[in-house]
């Protein structure tokens, strides 16, 4: 409690957090930008305020994109001061059922990767197929205010299957955590990383118990649930030998160089092993430009890069991509205006606030589409699945890829 005491002092309300947050762009509320969020919080961890359902989905309407944290002249550290909120009122107000029961599958590896299978098998059901477009729609109107989002279509092959057969020797054993988009949905993304790191030589190995990393429980003040799957994943991944964990989606890259040493500050034994694996692990992009990658032959495409939040802001991983990208394109590569502007999604953000997502979408589509791109690469699945949905609804075929989906294309024209 000290420490975000010492957080709430630091914050002078000067407003440098308005000119950069997408959500008081659209909303211009100042309940939902940082100098309010951290006011809301004070206030109702003091006992000032009640936690009231209002309180919590104000709490709620952020996308953690933290372009708040970097503009701020004081050092606020807002990402703690946010999860310490998002906790309190977990506790005060318990979570609500959906997400409770959601949390409590998550929880049981083995059930939710059964779960997502049958989903992959059933989806049409549910959803349909749009003609020209990388994904499924609703059907009957299922969720309010989705009607025509873009979704991703469930891969019938999860990676762990698909990789089974693509086992080779290498100079380093590298363990792949891809993560639940990735080993579910693109598949596609985790079978170019693969492809990639073995063109350069590497063995590369993706554990058969996959589960997810635990992001979406922290987030939303599901520490315990965070715990658990933390040690399943610390435990996995620390019981095989190897020289690197390698991950391609940038929320899960973070949760394992940063978020399970900060999670499990508190448990001695688990700190050390969040430690060990943090020390481990690289995201793709950092990974081949640190160790130096094969040149691929130049693709002639006109590709421009959407810098995902917290692969740029948390992991200061944002040359790498870039210098990937304009040796596989040469002059081909394009900047937008604002690359580092949160796309909208994050994450569960998307479900829970669709509207609002989409208009900040919208935004980023305009900008890729001006720079006259066919491609826009990312390094971030969640990422991939706003971008897809946010062009369609401008009508415009821009394919979105992952930065390893182009190199391991120049690495076939080779």
């Amino acid at each position: 409690m000290t420490e975000i005491k010492q957080e709430f002092l630091k914050c002078m309300r000067c407003g440098n957090c308005q000119a950069v947050c997408p959500i008081y762009k659209e909303t211009k509320m100042e309940a939902e930008v940082a100098r309010g969020k951290i006011q809301l919080i004070k206030g109702v961890t003091e006992g000032v305020l009640k936690p009231t359902e209002y309180l919590a989905e104000k709490i709620a309407t952020c996308l953690t994109c933290l372009a708040c944290q970097e503009n701020c002249p004081s050092g606020v550290n807002y990402e703690k001061i946010l999860l310490y909120g998002r906790d309190y009122l977990a506790k005060e107000n318990g979570l609500p059922p959906v997400k409770k029961a959601i949390f409590k599958v998550l929880r049981k590896p083995r059930l939710f990767n059964f779960g997502l299978k049958m989903a992959s098998r059933f989806q049409g059901l549910a959803l349909k197929k749009v003609k020209g477009r990388p994904g499924r729609k609703l059907r009957f109107g299922l969720l309010e205010d989705h009607e025509n989002r873009l979704l991703p279509e469930f891969s019938k092959e999860t990676l762990v299957e698909k990789a089974r057969s693509k086992q080779t020797s290498g100079k380093e054993k590298l363990l792949y955590f891809p993560g639940c988009m990735i080993n579910n949905v693109y598949v596609n993304v985790g079978e170019a990383v693969i492809a990639v790191l073995q063109h350069n030589g590497a063995q590369v190995v993706v554990p058969e118990k996959q589960s997810c990393c635990g992001t979406p429980a922290r987030v939303h003040g599901d520490i315990e649930s965070a715990k658990s799957l933390g040690r399943y994943v610390i435990d996995t991944y620390l019981a095989m030998d190897a020289d690197y964990v390698i991950t391609s989606c940038s929320t899960c890259g973070v949760t394992l160089r940063q978020g399970y040493v900060e999670l499990f500050a508190d448990e001695p034994e688990y700190l050390e092993k969040a430690k060990k694996l943090a020390q481990k692990t690289r995201d793709i992009n950092e990974y081949l430009v640190e160790k130096g990658f094969i040149r691929p032959k130049k693709l002639n495409l006109k590709v421009t890069y959407h810098d995902p939040c917290h692969l740029n802001r948390k992991l200061k991983v944002n040359k790498q991509p870039r210098e990937i990208l304009k040796v596989v394109l040469g002059e081909n590569f394009r900047e937008m205006k604002k690359p580092a502007v949160c796309c909208g999604g994050a994450g569960s953000f998307s479900l829970t606030h669709y509207p609002l997502s989409k208009a900040i979408g919208k935004k980023k589509a305009l900008d890729i589409i001006e720079t006259g791109a066919e491609v826009v690469a990312t390094s971030c699945p969640g990422c991939m699945l706003q971008l897809n949905d946010a062009l369609a609804k401008e009508g415009s075929n821009i394919k979105v890829l992952h930065v390893a989906e182009l190199l391991a294309e120049g690495y076939k024209e080779n």
